[in-house]
């Protein structure tokens, strides 16, 4: 078996030197990057690619191969944020089956050079066995749930942090991607430290999150908050309004299309006289411009909508027609923390046809796991702007920020909801 290390300033290059000097029957066996240069982070600001390939040509047909093929070895500048992996094969052969007969040859080949003296591997060597490691932490992780509480992951810092991201609600493949890109800029003198990996976990949670809300702007910001029943969008919204007007000292105005609720306008009506607000009813698109236009005077406009199942789609579609005819109104999806992740996908999907600007979730504290926060943002590349955490006006809501959606994922008490 021939063992040879390339370096070169991206995969793609790599992958070309690998093929042109030892074959198409080449293996992949590792790949890091180098690092030239460090930022206070203790993260790379230059790198390069080193890949560890493999050729043997005692082997008609390698099992290894079935896993890590030259030809369809991802590309390293793939991002999980656009369905693309790095950590993966792009085809469906990374089985259960495949993936022990790759380790199995992998122990054979650490087996053979070893017993041949070949010391001038031993560096490769080393390399080869953390890397075999690192594979069978994390495709435990993805293939056996049931082994996340495995006490051999203990031995592991990085298999930690996987463990503490998927027990939080992140998903499985988002977890281990978002380890991979972590072991692959944690310098090596510090992979062995759980507190700085788990510190670069968090840095690179908060370098995903999207984050956006509105800010100080010389024109009237229309928001529009929509999303399907039982959500929270009413109270929602007097929060965000009282905020505004108490903490921010924002001319605030509100506009309920919500006419069809028992009780909704009275309700915010309520609401509005409690923070001194004007607020106007609207039960068309007419009776909505005349509204708009009578509160153009204010900093910011609150719009309460009716709450719509996602499955209602021609519902959807009627309000989609009723705000067409202003293209500043931005629409704030609210979800709810307490609905199934997967629904929560659905929802968005048909909302869309809105063209959803942000989100906001709610109901905080109806969920031990809010690690959907993170996959639905990430999934989507919807940014959030508000998060929510019980009934109270306005205590209960914060402007959502990166920290703070970190501390809620992980139930730390650094997040403060006011």
């Amino acid at each position: 078996m021939q063992i040879k290390k390339f370096q070169a300033i991206n995969m793609k290059e790599a992958l070309k030197m690998v093929k042109n000097d030892l074959g198409a029957d080449a293996i992949i066996l590792s790949s890091r990057t180098i690092k030239t240069d460090e930022n206070d982070y203790g993260l790379m600001d230059k790198s390069l690619i080193e890949v560890v390939a493999a050729v043997d040509r005692n082997f008609e047909r390698n099992p290894i191969r079935q896993v890590l093929k030259i030809d369809e070895y991802p590309d390293q500048n793939d991002n999980f944020m656009t369905g693309k992996s790095h950590s993966l094969p792009k085809n469906n052969l990374l089985d259960t089956k495949s993936v022990e007969s790759a380790v199995l040859t992998l122990k054979e080949d650490f087996r053979s050079i070893i017993e041949n003296n070949s010391s001038q591997f031993s560096s490769q060597i080393n390399l080869l066995k953390t890397e075999l490691n690192d594979i069978k932490w994390l495709l435990k992780g993805i293939f056996h749930e049931d082994t996340l509480t495995d006490e051999t992951f203990d031995n592991n810092p990085f298999a930690c942090a996987f463990r503490r991201l998927f027990l939080n609600g992140i998903d499985k493949l988002l977890s281990a991607q978002l380890i991979d890109s972590v072991r692959e800029n944690t310098p090596d003198e510090y992979i062995n430290n759980p507190e700085i990996i788990f510190e670069n976990v968090r840095k690179e949670l908060k370098r995903l999150i999207s984050i956006n809300y509105d800010e100080d702007s010389n024109r009237t910001i229309v928001i529009a908050l929509v999303g399907p029943t039982g959500v929270g969008k009413t109270t929602t919204l007097a929060k965000i309004a009282a905020k505004k007007t108490i903490e921010e000292k924002k001319n605030v105005g509100i506009i309920t299309l919500d006419t069809f609720r028992i009780g909704a306008v009275e309700q915010l009506k309520t609401y509005a006289q409690i923070i001194n607000v004007p607020i106007k009813v609207a039960k068309n698109n007419s009776e909505l411009k005349q509204a708009l236009n009578s509160l153009k005077s204010k900093d910011i406009i609150m719009i309460d909508t009716v709450g719509h199942s996602q499955k209602n789609i021609k519902q959807i579609k009627k309000l989609q027609e009723t705000f067409d005819f202003n293209p500043i109104i931005e629409n704030h999806l609210v979800l709810s923390c307490s609905t199934k992740e997967q629904d929560q996908f659905d929802i968005i999907n048909t909302f869309d046809i809105l063209k959803i600007d942000n989100l906001i979730f709610t109901k905080t504290d109806e969920t031990n796991e809010l690690g959907s926060i993170f996959n639905i943002s990430a999934k989507t590349g919807k940014p959030i702007s508000y998060i929510t955490n019980g009934q109270n006006v306005p205590e209960d809501i914060i402007k959502a920020t990166k920290e703070n959606v970190v501390a809620l994922i992980f139930n730390e008490d650094a997040v403060k909801i006011s």
